[in-house]
């Protein structure tokens, strides 16, 4: 094999190409759905290292970006709401029900921030890995590869949580509009 740099630039780019069309699936198969919270901060959200072999032993991930950001599972509410309207629930029945949808809805959480932060480890290996095969040259445009997709991630990010935001003024504005709409009940 004359070129190997060949195969491993087309595994970067198959590589990226799956975890940009997965991140977009996602969010398309996902856009319908109300959300009551914006998205609890990601573990993928991390501060650029510098590719070499010598800080490849621990990629540095960085914490939550906004402090005091909710870390509610936003899922909850909107399963609660969804069985109260279409199942009838009593208010007994909602009692009993409101821990079962949490405790799933921690579950689901923890579940995705897992998988979030095994993703951050399987692109940092990848990165530090085939970084110490190229030369500093090829290290430099492959550095370049990796800001870009981060931009590009971030700015989806941004753009999704904005979105959120939008939706949930929209809503409580409607909400608003609701009351002051309503007949007020004449003093006793």
């Amino acid at each position: 094999m004359e070129k190997p740099w060949k195969v491993i630039a087309a595994f970067i780019g198959v590589f990226i190409a799956g975890a940009i069309f997965g991140g977009f699936f996602s969010l398309r198969a996902t856009s319908g759905r109300r959300m009551q919270a914006p998205p609890p901060p990601l573990p993928g959200d991390r501060a650029l290292v510098p590719l070499s072999p010598g800080n490849a032993a621990r990629p540095q991930v960085a914490g939550p970006q906004a402090p005091g950001a909710s870390r509610r599972d936003p899922i909850t509410p909107t399963l609660m709401r969804q069985f109260t309207q279409k199942l009838g629930l009593s208010a007994e029945q909602k009692t009993k029900v409101r821990p079962i949808v949490e405790r799933a809805g921690e579950d689901l959480l923890r579940i995705r921030q897992e998988s979030l932060a095994d993703t951050a480890r399987v692109t940092d290996r990848l990165y530090v890995d085939v970084s110490a095969v190229l030369t500093p040259k090829q290290r430099e445009e492959l550095e370049k590869i990796r800001r870009q997709t981060e931009d590009r991630v971030q700015a989806e990010r941004k753009r999704r949580v904005e979105a959120i935001a939008v939706e949930a003024a929209n809503r409580a504005a409607a909400k608003s509009e609701e009351r002051l709409a309503a007949p007020k009940a004449p003093a006793p």
